[in-house]
């Protein structure tokens, strides 16, 4: 049974590590196999089709990519103001990464454009869950416009995630981090040390 296991497991994380570096669409089956070292009877015993393995993927990534968002904030900001901005350098740490390739959910739905397909469903989904993990802390900020608030900072956060991709450059989080200060002060945010 552990045997099972681990080929599962081989499976999964080396399409996971290629997913990410190389793009879903451009990640053949034959790749995967070839580099987790099993055979396509192996392969197909435990993933039924690619796209079963693509959405286990991208919902494993999901719940990682939110949960270690969610403790790293925790863990640097008090308050929901300094868990705001916690977000940017939780960022800067992700951008500094060596495996770093941008966001997974970005860049899955510029691979998937139709907004039917189950890949594209995924990675929208995850974008609505942060948000709604942003709106909450605006809202336990104080924020009295927390809708326009949210919106706000989801566009920096996507915008130093893009900039830090496209143009290696982790700095783009304390770019982020700078302007975001400004909208919370905006929206009538209680300043606190952060």
């Amino acid at each position: 049974m552990p045997a099972i296991a681990s080929c599962k497991t081989k499976i999964f994380e080396t399409a996971a590590r290629l997913f990410y570096s190389r793009g879903i669409k451009s990640t053949g089956v034959d790749l995967i196999i070839s580099e987790a070292g099993v055979n396509k009877t192996t392969f197909f015993k435990h993933f039924p089709s690619k796209q079963v393995l693509v959405l286990s993927y991208l919902n494993f990534r999901d719940e990682q990519w939110l949960s270690w968002l969610t403790q790293r904030i925790s863990e640097i900001g008090s308050t929901p103001r300094c868990r705001l901005l916690a977000i940017f350098q939780a960022l800067g740490e992700w951008f500094q990464m060596p495996d770093y390739c941008g966001c997974a959910f970005t860049n899955t739905l510029a691979e998937f454009r139709d907004r039917e397909t189950p890949e594209y469903k995924i990675a929208s989904a995850h974008k609505e869950k942060l948000r709604d993990q942003i709106k909450s802390l605006v809202m336990a900020a104080g924020s009295i416009e927390s809708e326009q608030c949210a919106d706000q900072l989801m566009l920096l956060i996507e915008g130093a995630i893009v900039r830090a991709q496209l143009e290696g450059r982790p700095d783009a989080a304390d770019d982020a981090r700078s302007i975001a200060e400004l909208v919370l002060d905006r929206f009538s945010m209680p300043t606190q040390s952060t």
